[in-house]
């Protein structure tokens, strides 16, 4: 989520390094252990293997997405809800997208998307 509101929500760099450090700082990582594990080469190898299976073989094209075990998956765009709606938000998309195979897309007419939200 912090990386998600650097990027999306500050509009900042994530290739530069000090917007990576505050992002682990911020999330409560071990810094030493991050910055021995920041230039291993098998790290940056793992994460572009789980990239590429992640887009090859289960559609993901965007953050969030939700893989099911229906072997469905559903990229979900939207703004932060409210924290006292979230945990229902969450609910209500993990039925239709999990539960309903032949819900291929929904959609918000864009504009007026995200009248009111923001």
């Amino acid at each position: 989520m912090i990386l998600l509101k650097k990027r999306h929500e500050q509009k900042l760099d994530l290739t530069d390094i000090d917007v990576i450090e505050s992002a682990a700082i911020e999330s409560g990582a071990d810094m030493e252990q991050f910055k021995k594990d920041l230039p291993d080469i098998n790290s940056i190898q793992e994460i572009g293997e789980s990239h590429i299976f992640a887009s090859e073989e289960l559609g993901a094209f965007g953050v969030p997405t939700f893989h099911f075990e229906s072997g469905q998956s559903t990229f979900l765009k939207m703004f932060i809800p409210p924290e006292e709606e979230s945990a229902s938000m969450f609910t209500s998309l993990m039925e239709v997208m999990g539960t309903f195979n032949y819900v291929g897309e929904m959609k918000r007419p864009q504009p007026p998307w995200p009248l009111g939200v923001v």
